[in-house]
């Protein structure tokens, strides 16, 4: 027994170390794209005011200014349809699936022990039904 709690710490220890050095790693990941957004929207600045002067030489103002809000809308738009229509990767349902089997073979026996109601209910619809009762006080 103390063989198998040795080799459970050890288990444990070693999850642990994986899931310190995957925040750390995610941190850096997401400091990083933070870093990244940042630069784009001061490029996409300055992006709109040379479009903005660009159109302006060519329309009226006002035209030239619902052109880049048009320009801007719709492109704002496009990640967000792109982002409603993603659907969980093949793996992530394997992996979904996996976890449902394995919770489900984990608390099954369990289930069925603290769940009697299932053959009394068959004797007296009045035990199974203050049974139920009972258990969900």
């Amino acid at each position: 027994m103390s063989e198998f709690v040795d080799k459970m710490q050890v288990a444990t220890k070693a999850q642990s170390a994986l899931l310190k050095a995957e925040m750390k790693r995610t941190k850096i990941t997401a400091v990083l794209v933070v870093i990244s957004v940042l630069c784009m929207l001061i490029a996409l600045l300055g992006l709109n005011a040379g479009f903005y002067f660009y159109l302006m030489e060519q329309q009226p103002q006002q035209a030239a200014a619902l052109t880049l809000a048009g320009t801007n809308f719709v492109l704002g738009v496009i990640p967000l349809i792109v982002a409603n229509n993603l659907q969980p990767s093949d793996e992530e349902k394997l992996l979904q699936d996996i976890r449902d089997r394995a919770y489900e073979s984990a608390t099954g026996p369990i289930t069925q022990l603290l769940s009697p109601t299932k053959s009394l209910d068959g004797l007296s619809p009045l035990i199974g039904l203050a049974i139920k009762t009972l258990i969900k006080k």
